[in-house]
C-alpha cells in the first residue's frame, strides 16, 4: 500500500515536470492523470496535442524531456518518445517480471507463446503463429532477455505439440544457453559447432527440397539459433540458411533466430524481408534498432531493457514483456516433458527423427522411379517435351504440391492441339502426363 501512494505521488509529479516542459517550449501540449498508465515493468505517459500542433514538436524535445525525467528521479533514465500513439514510455521504478510458469495460457498447435502486452491497464498475451509467420528474429544486446525469450518461445511451443508432429533442431556455436533444451523429446539435432551445424543445414535443405518434390510436410520442423551473426560468418551457412529462408510457410520449416548483433554489414542480406516477425529488445544504437526492426524511428535503443521487447509483424507493432524463467525452472520443465512422452534416461538428439524422414523420401523416391514402366510410351514420350515441361511448370506450385487452376485446358491444348477435345482420353492422358511429372519433377 506504501509502495503504491510512492508510485502515484512520482508518476504526479512526472506529469508535472512533463507539462512544465511543454510549457516553458511553448508547445501546446500534456499529460493528463488518466492517460498515464501503469505495467510491471515500465509506466506510460499519453500526450494530447492541441489544435494545430504537430508530432514533431514534441518528438523535438525527446533529449530534454529525457533530462527533465533523469533530474526529478535524481538518476539516469531511458525515455523512449513513439509518434504513433504519441507515447512517452519510462521505467518503472521497482520492475518485475512475469513468470513463465504462472502464465494461464492454452496455445493453438504451432504457436511461440513470447510475453504480454498491455491495453489500458489490462494484460494480453502475445503469440507468434508459426503457420502464418514462418521466421522470427530475436535481436538485442547482451543480457537484455533474448535468450530468455528464446527458451519459453521454445517450451510453450513443445509443451503444445508432441514429437510425432514436432521435431526441432538447436543450433548454438557458444554452447550456452540452447544447450540447456537439448534433452527435450522433440529436439532431435543440437549443433555445438560449425561443422554440426552445416551438416544439420545441409540435412535441413535436403529436406526442403524433398518436400518441394512432393514429399510428406505433416511433421512440423523448427531450428532455433543462438547466435545468428557467429554463424554466417561461415559462407556455406549464409548460403544454406538464405535457401531455408526463401521458403514459405507451407513446407512447414521454420527459423528462429537470435542475435545480438543486428547490423547490416553482418546480417543485412538475410532480413530482407525474411524474417516476417522481428521481436526486438534493447540495442545499442539506431542503427542497430532500424535493421533489426527493419523500420526506422522505433526507438528500441531506449527500451529498458531485461525482457523488454517490441514485436513488429506485418503491420503491428506490440511494445511487450518477454516472461522469464529461472535456469532450475527449465529444466523442471524438460524433465517433465520427457516424462509425459516416456523418454528413457540418456535419450538425447541424435537426428534419429530427420534421417529418417530423408531416408523415407529416397525410399519413396526408387519406387517411383521402378514405377516408370507402368506408364505407357506415349505418356513418357509426351512428358519429355520441352513444351510440356513448360506448362507444367508454369501451373505447378512446388510449396503446395498442387495444381494451378486452369491447368488441364492448357496441357491439353499443348500435347494435342488448340482445337483438341479437353475431355475423356486427351483428358486422362493429360492426368498422366502430370502424375508422371509430379512423381519425376523436371529438373530447372
Amino acid at each position: 500500500m506504501e509502495f503504491e501512494r510512492a508510485l502515484v505521488h512520482l508518476m504526479t509529479g512526472e506529469i508535472q515536470v512533463i507539462n512544465e516542459l511543454f510549457y516553458q517550449h511553448n508547445v501546446h501540449a500534456g499529460v493528463i492523470p488518466s492517460d498515464a498508465h501503469i505495467t510491471p515493468s515500465f509506466l506510460t505517459y499519453r500526450i494530447t496535442l492541441g489544435n494545430g500542433v504537430r508530432v514533431g514538436r514534441v518528438t523535438r524535445l525527446r533529449n530534454e524531456l529525457i533530462d527533465a525525467l533523469s533530474r526529478y528521479r535524481k538518476q539516469n533514465i531511458r525515455v523512449r518518445l513513439t509518434a504513433a500513439p504519441l507515447l512517452l514510455e519510462v521505467p518503472h521504478p521497482e520492475p518485475k517480471p512475469i513468470r513463465f510458469l504462472d502464465a494461464d495460457y492454452l496455445l493453438p498447435p504451432h504457436c511461440l507463446l513470447v510475453g504480454e502486452s498491455y491495453r489500458d491497464q489490462r494484460a494480453e498475451r502475445v503469440i507468434i503463429d508459426l503457420q502464418q509467420t514462418p521466421h522470427v528474429l530475436v535481436a538485442a544486446a547482451t543480457g537484455e532477455g533474448k535468450s530468455v525469450a528464446m527458451t519459453v518461445s521454445l517450451l510453450s511451443l513443445c509443451e503444445q505439440n508432441s514429437p510425432e508432429n514436432l521435431v526441432v533442431h538447436l543450433i548454438d556455436l557458444k554452447n550456452d544457453d540452447l544447450v540447456a533444451l537439448k534433452d527435450l523429446p522433440q529436439v532431435d539435432t543440437c549443433a555445438g559447432s560449425e561443422e554440426e551445424a552445416l551438416v544439420t543445414l545441409a540435412r535441413l535443405d535436403e529436406l526442403k527440397q524433398a518436400r518441394i518434390a512432393g514429399a510428406d510436410k505433416s511433421v512440423r520442423h523448427v531450428v532455433f539459433i543462438d547466435e545468428l551473426a557467429e554463424l554466417v560468418k561461415n559462407p556455406t551457412a549464409m548460403k544454406l540458411l538464405e535457401s531455408l529462408l526463401a521458403m514459405g510457410r507451407s513446407l512447414q520449416i521454420n527459423l528462429v533466430a537470435a542475435t545480438q548483433h543486428p547490423l547490416s554489414s553482418v546480417i543485412g542480406s538475410l532480413l530482407k524481408a525474411n524474417f516476417t516477425a522481428r521481436l526486438v529488445g534493447r540495442v545499442l544504437s539506431n542503427d542497430a534498432s532500424k535493421v533489426a526492426a527493419g523500420i526506422p524511428q522505433l526507438g528500441a535503443e531506449f527500451l529498458p531493457g531485461k525482457g523488454s521487447f517490441l514485436l513488429v509483424e506485418g503491420g503491428r507493432i506490440l511494445r511487450l514483456q518477454a516472461y522469464y524463467i529461472e535456469p532450475e525452472e527449465v529444466t523442471a520443465v524438460v524433465g517433465a516433458l520427457r516424462q509425459r512422452y516416456g523418454m528413457a534416461d540418456g535419450e538425447s538428439a541424435s537426428g534419429a527423427m530427420l534421417n529418417a524422414q530423408l531416408d523415407q523420401y529416397q525410399r519413396l523416391k526408387r519406387m517411383g522411379a521402378q514405377a516408370t514402366e507402368s506408364y505407357t510410351a506415349d505418356v513418357l514420350e509426351y512428358a519429355a517435351r520441352p513444351e510440356v515441361v513448360e506448362v507444367f511448370d508454369r501451373y505447378y506450385d512446388r510449396e503446395r504440391g498442387e495444381m494451378r487452376y486452369g491447368w488441364q485446358a492448357s496441357m491439353v491444348r499443348t500435347i494435342f492441339g488448340y482445337e483438341a477435345n479437353r475431355g475423356g482420353w486427351n483428358r486422362k492422358k493429360a492426368f498422366d502426363v502430370v502424375n508422371y511429372l509430379r512423381n519425376h519433377p523436371p529438373t530447372r
